[in-house]
């Protein structure tokens, strides 16, 4: 039997096993690349820093992984958004906040 398929770009979708009969497992809103995702011509690239690490002062041994991206439109002189994703083993969200001044 062939169990694979092939997914839509850029919808959220949903999968399970069978076993038995039965659903075991899977996962829903499985993330996939739209065309949004890639470069397009006439629109200037931004920038991305190198990797940034962040070691928790809270849990030991803790260490966090970011970049910050940094649109080519952006305007120090103007107010701008900050959005925050995460990506967590069962867990994501992405959140548009605020930019602090001491950012700008």
């Amino acid at each position: 039997m062939d169990y694979s398929a092939k997914l839509k770009t850029g919808r959220s979708h949903s999968f399970y096993y069978m076993v038995d009969g039965q659903r075991v497992g899977g996962k829903s809103d499985v993330a996939a690349f739209g065309p949004d995702s890639y470069e397009h011509t006439g629109v200037p690239p931004g920038k991305l820093s190198e990797k940034i690490v962040h070691s928790s002062k809270i849990y030991e041994g803790m260490q966090t992984n970011y970049w910050i991206y940094v649109p080519a439109q952006y305007d120090p002189g103007q107010p701008a958004a900050l959005m925050s994703g995460r990506m967590a083993r069962g867990a994501s969200s992405a959140t548009a906040l605020p930019l602090p001044d001491r950012f700008r």
